[in-house]
């Protein structure tokens, strides 16, 4: 059931932004996944953490724009 709401949430991301976008947004889930991390387990953010998560938004904007 989980998974089929999945699929008819992404077909419909996909029909609504295209598939570049929607396969770009994957790369945001790692960065959701370290901050809720933070901000509900309490886990530390080292210097390095931050600097790999704004290199992913960097490399998401850049190809957002190419677009």
């Amino acid at each position: 059931m989980c998974t089929g709401a999945s699929n008819l949430l992404r077909f419909h991301i996909v029909l609504s932004v295209g598939q570049s976008f929607a396969a770009l947004a994957s790369y945001v889930m790692p960065v959701v996944g370290v901050l809720l991390g933070a901000a509900v387990l309490g886990e530390p953010l080292s210097p390095s953490v931050v600097a790999a998560l704004a290199l992913v938004l960097a490399g998401f904007a850049l190809a957002r724009r190419g677009r």
